[in-house]
């Protein structure tokens, strides 16, 4: 086992040239938003780690493939602490060998996000190896049902006359945020207003916070935003901020929905039983990889919370996990690509996999997550480790 950086997107089917830049637009993901001295510079707080592979291999030659982010600060978990654990082992006792990493890591290293995302780079390359030695899809091992619809999508950004003209029915829009609540809920307000006068009244809106952070200015967004009929705001406090969860679902009755940045399942178990949330988000790339995922899908099952796969769409591991759990709604498709371009140039595009067709997405049938890289790819696309 080995996890590498990514520095040659081109076997990986993205062109680089064609990446949206919406986001500046509104000081999207900027956690200081509300701070005068930060506004527009959300740049400076997003971590400058390059996107990290791992690959897995079986003693026949087999290989599995995941991909998680914050590489640099991944890497060394994963090639020096987490992947020697598994050598040896079976490879088709997944579930103990997430149980044997995820223990070891919350002892030594805590269940925050760099562990989560060292333990989905290797979760997802051994579901990715099993289900190749399978010869099966992983949406298939994991009890999709082969009859199943295309899994509907929504699309997550800015451009909503595009999403609409690429045959998107459901669409989330961002919102806008500063240190000056009444102009923030003033452009917020004209946003949604053009975006339903686009999308007219039956089409799906949503509202991504990402990141509101006081609960009293989250309670503010979802007042402002009760006569647009939204099915949900998300992110709408800081990811750990508990106290502030019960604050807003005390105080409003909008559908609420988090849990792209929560790690592990303490806190997506934390949030059903105190009723914070009526949509959990898990991101495969983050959470800790499949068996987490599968996990949480249980949990949700038979009550009135619904699964939606944070960036559902993005990849073919969030494809094939939107498609193969049930309990799963919704898979967002996060448009990182320019009016126009290819949605292989969108965030986190893996090659081989399908992209969404008239607002919903199903994924291949090939062995594994699909995932179409050769040895020779990878090893172009990876960094040399001297």
């Amino acid at each position: 086992m080995r996890a590498a950086l990514i520095v040659d997107q081109g076997p990986l089917g993205r062109s680089g040239e064609d990446v949206a830049d919406w986001h500046d637009e509104v000081d999207h993901m900027n956690p200081l938003a509300d701070d005068p001295a930060f506004v527009g510079r959300a740049q400076r707080f997003i971590p400058p780690w390059s996107e990290v592979i791992c690959v897995v291999t079986a003693a026949d030659g087999t290989f599995g493939v995941g991909l998680t982010g914050l590489g640099e600060a991944v890497m060394p978990i994963v090639n020096d602490y987490l992947g020697p654990m598994l050598v040896g082992e079976p490879v088709d006792d997944l579930r103990r060998l997430w149980a044997m990493m995820s223990g070891a890591a919350g002892a030594y290293l805590g269940r925050g996000a760099v562990a989560g995302y060292a333990l989905s780079a290797i979760d997802l390359a051994v579901w990715d190896l099993w289900g190749r030695l399978q010869g099966e899809p992983v949406w298939r091992l994991i009890g999709g049902d082969n009859n199943r619809q295309a899994v509907p999508c929504y699309a997550t950004g800015l451009s909503v006359d595009d999403h609409l003209s690429r045959g998107f029915e459901a669409f989330k829009l961002v919102c806008p945020w500063g240190p000056d609540r009444d102009d923030s809920l003033r452009r917020l307000i004209e946003m949604m207003e053009r975006a339903r006068q686009v999308v007219g009244a039956e089409r799906t809106l949503m509202l991504d916070c990402w990141m509101v952070n006081e609960s009293a200015d989250a309670l503010a967004v979802a007042e402002a935003v009760s006569p647009f009929g939204l099915e949900w705001i998300e992110d709408f406090v800081r990811p750990d901020d508990v106290l502030a969860y019960r604050r807003v679902r005390e105080g409003t009755e909008q559908q609420l929905a988090s849990g792209e940045r929560w790690y592990g399942l303490e806190m997506f178990e934390l949030a059903l039983d105190e009723g914070w949330v009526n949509v959990v988000q898990p991101d495969a790339l983050w959470v800790g990889g499949v068996t987490p995922t599968m996990a949480l899908a249980e949990l949700v099952d038979g009550s009135d919370v619904d699964l939606a796969l944070h960036c559902g769409a993005n990849d073919a591991y969030g494809q094939h996990l939107a498609y193969g759990l049930a309990t799963n709604r919704w898979a967002e498709m996060y448009v990182g690509a320019r009016p126009g371009a290819s949605l292989m140039d969108s965030y986190r595009a893996t090659p081989g996999m399908a992209l969404p067709q008239a607002g919903a997405v199903r994924p291949t049938d090939s062995p594994g997550f699909g995932i179409e890289l050769s040895a020779a790819d990878i090893e172009r696309i990876i960094r040399p480790v001297s």
